[in-house]
């Protein structure tokens, strides 16, 4: 009996991890257009952040919505996905902005030295301050 009791608890066990995997998988993504920043900054500031003090900036924006003004120094067009570097002059790291297929009209509008504003998630920082999910704004 001890042992049916036991294979029972393991499979109950089991089945619960697996629903909870399930659920954890097929959960909503963030909605960063209707979120509100937690930061609004022009991007010069926050790299030099990262550049000069990373860990206290990654400590400080990792996984916040930040609302940045910038100009673009680099549009890179893939796939799937275009990536908006904000740079300022002629520097070689920047501001990297990954931005969805759904703004793809927008974003091939813009021209390299052009202003822009948008919002995104920062995922640190890796020569570049990585922005993941953005919008314009």
């Amino acid at each position: 009996m001890n042992k049916k009791v036991i294979l029972i608890v393991i499979l109950l066990i089991g089945l619960g991890g697996a629903i909870g995997g399930y659920m954890y998988y097929n959960k909503g993504h963030r909605d960063i257009a209707d979120e509100k920043p937690a930061f609004t900054m022009e991007s010069t500031a926050l790299f030099s952040e990262f550049e000069n003090t990373e860990a206290e900036a990654t400590k400080k924006y990792m996984n916040k919505v930040i609302s940045l003004s910038g100009k673009v120094g680099e549009l890179i067009v893939k796939d799937t996905t275009i990536n908006i570097v904000l740079r300022k002059g002629d520097d070689f790291f920047g501001v990297n902005c990954s931005m969805s297929k759904s703004t793809f009209k927008a974003a091939k509008m813009l021209k390299v030295g052009g202003n822009v504003k948008l919002k995104g998630v920062c995922d640190g920082y890796l020569d570049d301050v990585v922005l993941s999910q953005c919008v314009f704004e």
